[in-house]
């Protein structure tokens, strides 16, 4: 079936030597959709994307992919970037999707390596990230504050205005509320709120 409004990635104008690998997957645009990709980096599908995907009719909201030099968008089920969110893929830094999506307003900061599972809702105005994107130096001039993985397990639900930062582990099932700042590691099953985010509800179950 052919999507509405929606046309091919190929239409794009793309770097030579990007590698796309789509075995079982496309790359769809709606709207206007900005693609920035650097040499050498690697797009490898499983599955859809779907770029400026639920956009309003008569909208010219942007939807943004950046990926850097040596960066790496493995898509492994079917995923949405919804019109006005953004995903950027820095340096030799790798991100995997499973199926799911990112709603409006929200981006995906991907520094070193991000993993989102399946079934995983993002919802507007989200932040997610590996890495604070600055460095902060002691006086001997070491790096205090590298870039540490973030992993989101599967069916996790993600609120409004949420922050998930660097080095986090969320558990399959989990949801985080609206506004929540996620700074340490959310057990499977739990809902947490708050700045910082902390276990609110135990055994939660959501639709």
């Amino acid at each position: 079936m052919k999507l509405t409004g929606y046309r091919p990635f190929a239409s794009l104008i793309l770097n030579r030597k990007t590698f796309v690998s789509s075995e079982n997957g496309k790359i769809y645009c709606c709207g206007n959709v900005i693609c920035d990709i650097s040499q050498n980096s690697q797009i490898n599908l499983n599955d859809d994307l779907v770029l400026g995907a639920n956009l309003r009719k008569g909208s010219k909201a942007e939807s943004y992919l950046k990926i850097r030099n040596g960066g790496k968008l493995n898509v492994h089920g079917r995923f949405q970037l919804f019109f006005g969110a953004s995903i950027e893929i820095w340096k030799n830094a790798v991100l995997d999707l499973g199926k799911g999506y990112v709603n409006t307003g929200g981006n995906i900061a991907c520094a070193k390596s991000i993993t989102i599972g399946d079934g995983v809702f993002i919802g507007r105005n989200t932040y997610i990230t590996d890495s604070d994107h600055h460095k902060i130096l002691n006086e001997k001039d070491d790096v205090l504050n590298e870039p540490k993985k973030v992993v989101i397990g599967n069916h996790v639900l993600i609120g409004y205005g949420a922050v998930v930062l660097k080095g986090v582990t969320i558990g399959d099932g989990a949801v985080i509320a609206a506004g929540a700042v996620v700074t340490d590691d959310v057990p499977a099953g739990c809902m947490v709120a708050g700045v910082p985010a902390k276990v609110i509800k135990e055994g939660v179950v959501w639709k």
